[in-house]
């Protein structure tokens, strides 16, 4: 239904509407669990958005952790078909993860892509001061 809904926006409004859908969700994630993330280490914070994402069905775990580097797995993808008829779904995930970590975040594997799972990839923001 989903899927349909974001096809018809496509087909009415354009694909800019539907990328604008897409970051207004993001936001409004970002915004219910901003709270949840807002101390820590950069190691609580990806934890606490791993249990964030298995609420939402992405079955996340974190993975080994490297200098500097946070890994978060998730073995389940609830938008796959969205995310193969509209990648900006992905991406606009990637952006949301920054905002609500506050930490850089790279993507290494895409279930989209074929990958078995997503990984990702965080680090701690280097201070521009």
């Amino acid at each position: 239904m989903s899927l349909c809904a974001l096809e018809f926006i496509e087909r009415k409004l354009g694909r800019p509407a539907v990328a604008e859908l897409l970051a207004q969700r993001s936001h409004e994630v970002a915004d219910r669990n901003r709270s949840r993330l807002d101390r820590g280490t950069l190691p609580e914070r990806v934890e606490e958005l791993a249990r964030i994402r298995t609420e939402g069905g992405y079955m996340a775990e974190l993975g080994p952790r490297r200098r500097g580097t946070v890994e978060m797995v998730e073995h389940n993808c609830p938008i796959l078909a969205i995310a193969s008829r509209f990648p900006e779904a992905c991406a606009t995930e990637q952006r949301m993860f920054e905002s609500m970590l506050r930490a850089n975040v790279e993507v290494s594997h895409r279930v989209v892509a074929g990958d078995p799972v997503c990984r990702f990839l965080m680090r701690e923001r280097k201070s521009t001061v």
